[in-house]
């Protein structure tokens, strides 16, 4: 507890087992997981709480796959259905961000919807530095669940400007 009152100057008070926090904007990263869908509910229920706003940011890759498939020397490659790999990634990242406006429907216009390409860490870090409170989905299970994190989850607990909340996703 103390290291989150070190990091986040606003009133901090414990509601069971949940952190509550006096916030007026709370950024969600949503890309269509278990662990995002509980990220977006466990975000929603603090936000009605509050009063406060939810930013939904989904994030999609600009660049095409490292290994791609062997084309023979000469032949052109097949197009992939509905267009490029870049279109397939950024459609998937939209999918996911639809279903968590949906899921956070409750909130009505306290919610902005952000689809954005780039590296997931540095777009969440960019929107947490103009919110109060970064929710992330930890889809991580098992033995070493409480000691490893996602890439994209500890670069954001060591880069953003604001506290930061790991949702465990439904364990299955």
């Amino acid at each position: 507890m103390a290291a989150v009152r070190d990091r986040y100057a606003g009133p901090l008070a414990v509601e069971g087992k949940e952190t509550v926090m006096a916030t007026d904007r709370i950024v969600v990263g949503v890309d269509g997981s278990a662990a995002a869908h509980a990220a977006v509910d466990w975000a929603v229920r603090h936000a009605q709480r509050l009063s406060a706003g939810l930013r939904l940011v989904a994030v999609w890759a600009p660049t095409l796959p490292v290994a791609v498939p062997a084309v023979p020397l000469g032949a052109a490659p097949e197009p992939l259905s509905g267009g490029t790999a870049v279109d397939a990634a950024e459609r998937v990242a939209r999918t996911a961000l639809d279903d968590a406006a949906s899921r956070a429907a409750a909130l009505g216009d306290r919610i902005e919807r952000h689809l954005e390409p780039g590296e997931a860490g540095d777009v969440l870090v960019g929107h947490a530095e103009q919110a109060d409170l970064l929710v992330l989905g930890n889809g991580r299970h098992g033995v070493l669940a409480g000691a490893v994190t996602g890439s994209v989850g500890q670069h954001c607990v060591r880069h953003a400007g604001c506290a930061v909340v790991l949702v465990p996703g439904a364990a299955g």
